[in-house]
């Protein structure tokens, strides 16, 4: 189990659907002290969010209300779902030339029981 950390920018979902499937999902971790590509993919490679929005919703109105944040997945982690000390992720838009990027420390708690 773990935190699901978000973004303090967003981007309007109108601003992005035209170009949906070329936007790329990254993350990385930390190995050995070295930088590792641990995910990355188009979002294609997951559900539309059209879809999703379809499957939540029991009327024609797909929007969500102000302040709803639905989760879509995530990409397999290439090598497998292992620990790090460091995780870093980013969302790119290469047809507006921009990212939303975010990195984190880990702590291991020790086990108490």
């Amino acid at each position: 189990m773990c935190d699901k950390p978000i973004a303090s920018v967003f981007w309007a979902y109108d601003e992005v659907v035209p170009h949906w499937d070329r936007l790329i999902l990254r993350s990385h971790v930390v190995e050995g002290g070295k930088r590792a590509v641990y995910q990355e993919g188009a979002v294609s490679a997951m559900m539309h969010p059209q879809a999703l929005l379809e499957r939540h919703s029991a009327s024609k109105d797909t929007r969500l209300s102000d302040g709803t944040l639905m989760f879509g997945g995530t990409l397999a982690a290439h090598g497998g779902v292992r620990p790090t000390t460091e995780f870093a992720f980013e969302l790119e838009d290469p047809v507006l030339g921009r990212k939303i990027a975010h990195a984190y420390r880990v702590r291991t708690l020790p086990i108490l029981g």
